[in-house]
């Protein structure tokens, strides 16, 4: 939506096709590559229904990427192959064989450029097919860093609470190199990193107003992750799924709302 709200006076068309195709094909077709993955170890263990399971799951993965990519092709040639560099790049973060998680900042500098400025990039690419998607690589390349940066972030908390599972399936996540309160001093540093590219971004393009209001909707987010990290310093059992969830909703929820307002006001 960052993209979408920087990018005015491009058809609906586009817009519908690029959410729809992102958020209903090839994210979920991602987390279900990644769920299929951590599955992988304890299926010989179990029953065979769950081995059926994981099979129809890897089935649905794979025709959900293909129709991606026919979709993309449906646009242009130059969507359809960077669709198919992300479906390739977020497999090799996933996959047991290359699995990018026994190198955590590795992993985290993947997944936040992919899920960040790349995609930022495609959806700049499609709402303007006339422009070579190599010049608009440099073009609001604040923005870009920030929705990486942001996204980096938050990043490590949405494993921060499966230490013990991660452990016994070999995965080394951030969080468990930093530890429970040290992955709270990194993302605040990366949190600073974004607000900093944010800044230059919007003041750059002469709309410190955006920037000022950015932080009004921030603060529902820095009270709530400040908060946690009081819990936590207090009592680890804070780590949880419940905080985990909630903090994703949260985030989620003020950063779309900022941008949904900026596409308003455009």
């Amino acid at each position: 939506m960052f993209a979408w709200s920087q990018n005015p006076g491009i058809s609906e068309g586009r817009i519908i096709l690029m959410f729809l195709l992102l958020h209903l094909l090839i994210y979920p077709a991602g987390n279900g590559y990644i769920q299929l993955q951590e599955q992988g170890d304890e299926v010989g263990a179990k029953t065979k229904n769950i081995a059926q399971l994981s099979r129809q799951l890897k089935a649905w993965v794979m025709a959900i990427d293909a129709i991606s990519i026919l979709i993309a092709t449906w646009v242009s040639l130059s969507l359809a192959l960077q669709v198919l560099v992300f479906i390739l790049a977020i497999r090799v973060n996933a996959m047991k064989s290359l699995r990018n998680w026994s190198v955590p900042i590795l992993s985290w500098l993947w997944v936040s450029f992919f899920y960040g400025s790349y995609i930022y990039w495609i959806v700049q690419c499609t709402f303007h097919p006339d422009m070579n998607p190599a010049d608009l690589v440099l073009e609001q390349v604040w923005a870009k860093l920030s929705s990486s940066f942001f996204l980096g972030a938050f990043l490590p908390f949405s494993r921060i609470y499966r230490h013990s599972s991660d452990k016994a399936n070999g995965v080394k996540s951030l969080s468990m190199l930093f530890g429970y309160k040290m992955i709270f001093v990194f993302s605040f540093g990366i949190f600073a990193l974004a607000e900093f590219c944010a800044a230059n971004y919007f003041f750059s393009i002469q709309l410190s107003k955006d920037f000022w209001v950015l932080q009004l909707f921030l603060l529902p987010i820095e009270f709530h992750m400040l908060y946690w990290f009081r819990c936590i310093w207090k009592d680890e059992s804070a780590v949880n799924f419940d905080w985990a969830i909630r903090t994703n909703f949260i985030t989620s929820s003020c950063l779309n709302l900022y941008f949904f307002c900026l596409i308003l006001t455009q």
